[in-house]
Formats: C-alpha cells, structure tokens, sequence
C-alpha cells in the first residue's frame, strides 16, 4: 500500500470516530514499526512521536505535520492534507533530483570539453556514454532541496527560494483554522520550515506580534508585497486562516511553474553539451584515422 493511500485510511477512520491507535493498528497490515507505533499512541503518546519512536522509515517531515495536526487538534484533517501532499511533494523532490543531475552533467561536459579544445584531451567515450546515460537517468533521482540556500544562485533561483518559503509559511493556516491563537501556530509552524532564513523570519514575527503588532506589519520586508497584501486583507476581514490557504496554494502553483521552467533550460543545456563532446569526440576519431593516411 502507497503512503499516500496508508494517509487516506488513517483520515477516514479518524473521520468515523476511531481512535489513533486502533487507526494505526487497522492500517498497519503486519508492519511490525507501525503497530508498534500504535501502541506507543495507546500507552498515551501523539501520533507523530509514537511513529518516531518506532522508527517508522517514514520522511522525518511527515512526524512533523502529523504534530502539527495533533497540536492544532485537527489530526484527520492533516492525514487527508498529507494523502495529497506526499505523491505532490514525491514529484517535486524528483524535479530537485532532475535539476542537480542536469547541472552535474553540464559542469562535467563542459571541463570535458574545455579539455579537449584547449588542452588536446579527447573525452574518453565510455565518459559521454556515461554522461548520456545520466541525461536518460536523472529523472529518477530524488532530492530534497526546499532548505538549499545555494539554489539562489542559478536561473530562476530566487523565485524558487521565495515560492517554498510562502509555500511554508502558509501551513499557518492549520492551526488557526482550528481556533488556536497566532502566537501558538507560529510555535508549531517553525519547526515545519526547512529554510533558516524562514525560521528567523518566523521567530522575528512571534516576538513582534508579542509587542502588539499585526502579522503583516511584523513581516514587512521579509515576505513578497503581495503575500504581504494577502496577509492583510485576511487580518482586516476576519479570513487569516482562508487568505494563507490562498498564499499557500498560490506559492505552489509558482513554485512547481518555476521548477519546472529551471528543469527545462538544464535539460536543453545537457543535451546541447553532450552534443558538444559528441562532436568532439568525432572530431578526434576522424584526425586518428586520418593521420596514418597522411604520414604523420
């Protein structure tokens, strides 16, 4: 059974008034973590903890999540969120593994060639197959990189940064649709953000809210003026919890746009350098055939 489908019963049989650890039990199918998970919860643990504990090989952000909704009281709530979050969140961690296997190939293609057009070193042919192989293979590699600080620095970098850290931001919404204060979700958001600058943004925010000021007073400069500008349309209405859920889908929708637009480029520029090398290697093969018909 996918993780996602495992998710999927737990919210359900939450939904119907099941307890957590009868939940887990029922899921559990003979996975001895899981049902040793399950009487963790029965002993009196939270369901993410208890998980942990048992060393479910589960992502560590999904024991994260699943006490965010604990917290927030809003468990089978959180179970549905994650049914569709984990194949999502799958996806985009194969697009991070495809965009560093690009720009791997295009970093070693082009020494490669440099090599050979100005030092007269030939690039070995079991090389570029084993570039092009890496070219045809990327897609399988799967990385997460929601908290790399170095992604600002390639094309689309920085609107990718801006994205995950709005994307984040707006799991807020969780624990404030469930009538718990802004200064309590913070505390249980933090731990959620995988960018240290978002953290420091997060902890910033809690101290200036405890000083009397608004959310998005507290996070001028730090978020982009049109979150900002969602933010408080959500304060003045009355809708916080409706307008991040917006935020929150609008930065994912950029972010998988942009993801897939840096993809795209390095994926071209692969392909262009292995051409490239191709052409080389042609290049010395026809001077090494041609050379005993010449004399040399």
């Amino acid at each position: 059974m996918s993780l996602a489908a495992i998710f999927r019963q737990l919210a359900a049989l939450l939904e119907s008034g099941i307890s957590g650890a009868r939940a887990l039990e029922m899921v559990a199918r003979g996975q001895a973590e899981l049902q040793q998970a399950s009487r963790y919860v029965d002993q009196g643990q939270t369901m993410g903890r208890a998980l942990r504990a048992a060393k479910v090989p589960w992502p560590s952000w999904i024991f994260s999540w699943l006490h965010l909704g604990e917290c927030s009281g809003g468990l089978a709530g959180i179970c549905r969120d994650l049914a569709e979050r984990i194949p999502a969140q799958a996806r985009r961690h194969r697009q991070y593994g495809a965009l560093v296997g690009s720009a791997a190939i295009i970093v070693i293609g082009l020494g490669l060639a440099i090599a050979s057009l100005f030092f007269s070193i030939a690039p070995p042919p079991w090389f570029v197959t084993l570039l092009l192989l890496g070219l045809l293979g990327k897609n399988w590699l799967s990385l997460d990189l929601s908290g790399a600080a170095w992604l600002a620095g390639l094309p689309h970098g920085r609107a990718i940064a801006a994205a995950e850290r709005q994307r984040q931001f707006a799991a807020i919404a969780i624990p404030l649709s469930h009538g718990l204060p802004l200064g309590e979700a913070l505390t249980l958001v933090i731990p959620l953000a995988t960018q240290p600058a978002l953290k420091t943004t997060l902890k910033q925010a809690q101290a200036q809210l405890n000083r009397g000021q608004s959310l998005s007073q507290s996070l001028k400069n730090t978020l982009p003026r049109t979150a900002i500008a969602l933010i408080h349309t959500g304060e003045t209405s009355g809708q916080l919890p409706q307008m991040l859920d917006k935020l929150g889908e609008n930065a994912t929708a950029e972010l998988d746009l942009q993801l897939q637009q840096i993809t795209q480029r390095l994926n071209l520029g692969a392909i262009a350098v292995i051409a490239l090398l191709i052409v080389l290697l042609g290049i010395d093969t026809l001077e090494q055939l041609a050379n005993p018909l010449l004399g040399e």
